[in-house]
């Protein structure tokens, strides 16, 4: 008799997650870190667990998100969580973002 045993690491994405803070009437981009299945499983999927803010926008085959948050996003706090499946192993990564208002410059009168 003996035993076989297959070792299946779970997918991972090449770096962690970038957290952010952005303010109304900009506009930022984030390029989703590369993701990998150890075993190079060709089922290797991703997929969004959170529904997407209305201020924020996803290219799927670019893997590129897009912020252009408004006054109606402004002191808002989301959480963004993905998820990548291979077949058998399940990892989620989160990232935050944070809206806020640009401070208005002080004008001084003499």
């Amino acid at each position: 008799m003996f035993n076989v045993y297959i070792n299946n690491e779970p997918p991972y994405f090449e770096k962690p997650l970038k957290n952010f803070t952005i303010y109304v009437g900009s506009y930022t981009k984030y390029q989703l870190p590369s993701y990998f299945d150890p075993e190079q499983n060709p089922l290797l999927t991703l997929t969004n667990l959170t529904a997407f803010p209305s201020f924020v926008i996803f290219n799927w085959t670019s893997l590129e998100f897009m912020f252009i948050p408004t006054l109606d996003d402004a002191d808002t706090h989301s959480l963004i969580t993905l998820s990548l499946f291979e077949g058998y192993h399940t990892t989620n990564a989160s990232f935050h973002i944070d809206v806020g208002v640009p401070e208005q410059p002080t004008i001084m009168k003499q």
